[in-house]
């Protein structure tokens, strides 16, 4: 009796790992195939083909460029014979602005080559030659964006394939599968000011995502917003406005300028005048650190950065000035991945 009894408590244990075997493998093969969490997805079909777009958010800078993912897929058990009008015109999308105008389309020329293609069962294809499928912000379309950053706004990205014939028929009037819209809002770029009246530093960032090694550059603008001429008095010739970056930990990586030419600064700033970097020298950094520590002259991680723009120390012919001798904007967080 113990003997069955064992033999029992055995198989169940058996059963036990083999079930268990068996949820993680589904568990792994799900988290393999399945899409982020965090990517939006649109499917459009003819049976028996799904046209399948996905973007990873649907918020952006100014500026920022928006890549679009495209899969076509064989969903049935036959293979399907394919002819798209030109060469290059697989699959590709269509952006709209909030007045349905037509701003962008990709891609913008095409190849005037017929392509026949046969699709397997779940065979798949994206854009040809591996050629990215993304969006820089500017219009390609006739109108008043074409050549130009397009403003901040709300606009509808929809994925199509090109003009295609499926087993000898067409899909659709418009001879495409066109997926329904992701409406995507692009951002004015960041813009941060502080005053002591009657003086205002502005900062002004094109956006706050960036890739690694990715110049950053930083607009600096202090302005009479007075009635009358202010007299300044600036503690160094090269330190009129400028900017500081610290980590997540709060450190100060990077500084600019970072030579400060020991003359004084006098000038007279007319009402509505506004003054930026000394000689033109353009306020940007290149990511790495400049200020003693572990980034020193190294290209910094990964990670969120704030930017915190500054005037240098300088004083107010007739008044005390700021009690820190200098002017500063709000932080803008950034990050860089």
């Amino acid at each position: 009796m113990s003997s069955f009894k064992e033999r029992r408590w055995k198989l169940f244990g058996l059963s036990v790992v083999i079930t268990f075997v068996l949820l993680a493998s589904i568990y792994v093969y799900w988290r393999i195939n399945a899409p982020s969490p965090s990517t939006l997805c649109v499917t459009a079909t003819s049976p028996p083909l799904e046209l399948r777009m996905e973007l990873d958010k649907t918020d952006f800078q100014q500026g920022e460029t928006i890549v679009v993912s495209l899969f076509l897929t064989n969903k049935g058990s036959e293979p399907v014979a394919l002819r798209f009008t030109y060469l290059n015109g697989h699959v590709g999308f269509l952006v709209k602005d909030e007045n349905d105008t037509e701003v962008y389309e990709y891609p913008n020329f095409y190849l005037f080559l017929a392509d026949n293609l046969v699709l397997e069962p779940s065979e798949q294809i994206t854009a040809p030659w591996d050629e990215p499928t993304e969006w820089n912000q500017k219009g390609n379309m006739p109108g008043k964006y074409y050549g130009l950053q397009v403003p901040p706004g709300t606009y509808k990205i929809i994925g199509r394939t090109g003009r295609v014939s499926i087993n000898g028929e067409s899909p659709s009037e418009s001879g495409r599968i066109e997926t329904p819209p992701i409406t995507v809002t692009i951002a004015p770029p960041p813009h941060v000011t502080a005053t002591y009246p009657p003086l205002e530093l502005s900062m002004n960032l094109s956006k706050t995502a960036y890739q690694q090694g990715e110049t950053i550059v930083v607009s600096l603008f202090l302005t009479n917003k007075g009635s009358e001429p202010v007299a300044l008095s600036f503690a160094y010739l090269n330190d009129l406005v400028g900017f500081i970056v610290k980590d997540e930990n709060d450190t100060e990586v990077y500084v600019h300028p970072i030579i400060h030419l020991c003359l004084v600064y006098d000038i007279v700033l007319e009402p509505g005048e506004q003054i930026t970097s000394h000689w033109e020298d353009p306020t940007e950094w290149n990511q790495e650190g400049n200020l003693s520590g572990k980034y020193y002259g190294k290209l910094v991680p990964p990670g969120t950065y704030k930017i915190i723009g500054r005037t240098g120390y300088f004083g107010m012919v007739g008044e005390p000035g700021p009690e820190s001798g200098r002017i500063e904007t709000p932080p803008v967080a950034i990050t860089i991945g």
